[in-house]
């Protein structure tokens, strides 16, 4: 490729380049300063480019993983339309991500609750069955207000409802209805 493309000079002058004289670096027991120097510097640059640039990056991704996978992940949610959080046990771990802080509240209890101890939640509704999640979300308010208190008592004195109704109103010093 080259004698197809280069001009006749650049070839003349490529033929009769000489090597440059080159001092030859000081030895030390038969090992150049260069090689020497070579073999200390770029382990401390292996080093030092693991420390601040993989290791905060492998952090990340540690705490990124026990985000998604950590903790206890054997639920499903819903969320009705009182924005009241559903809960209910599942052998898998399906859940996706909601925009309310509430509602993520509730999911991050979830799943730093002890299984044993599900009825004990702060922010959401655990059901005995899944089918129940799927109940609450195409039953209309009406009904989910009926389902959830037939007989018109104060339910927002402790746990979810209570948080759910400071959460609505945006403030945290009510005690109860």
């Amino acid at each position: 490729i080259f004698d197809s493309l280069a001009t006749t000079s650049g070839r003349h002058l490529v033929n009769h380049l000489e090597p440059l004289p080159m001092p030859s670096l000081p030895r030390v027991r038969g090992a150049d300063i260069k090689s020497i120097l070579m073999s200390c510097i770029l382990p401390v640059i292996a080093i030092w480019v693991y420390l601040t640039m993989l290791a905060p990056m492998v952090q990340d991704l540690g705490a990124v993983y026990s985000d998604l996978c950590g903790g206890h992940l054997g639920f499903v949610w819903s969320v009705d339309k009182r924005h009241v959080v559903h809960f209910a046990r599942t052998q898998g771990d399906g859940w996706e991500n909601s925009t309310g802080s509430l509602q993520l509240r509730g999911i991050s209890e979830a799943i730093a609750l002890d299984p044993a101890q599900l009825q004990t939640a702060e922010l959401g509704l655990w059901h005995s069955d899944v089918t129940r999640l799927t109940d609450s979300e195409t039953m209309s308010l009406d009904e989910l207000v009926d389902q959830g208190n037939p007989y018109c008592e104060d339910l927002a004195t402790t746990g979810p409802m209570l948080n759910l109704l400071r959460d609505s109103l945006n403030n945290q010093s009510i005690a109860s209805c």
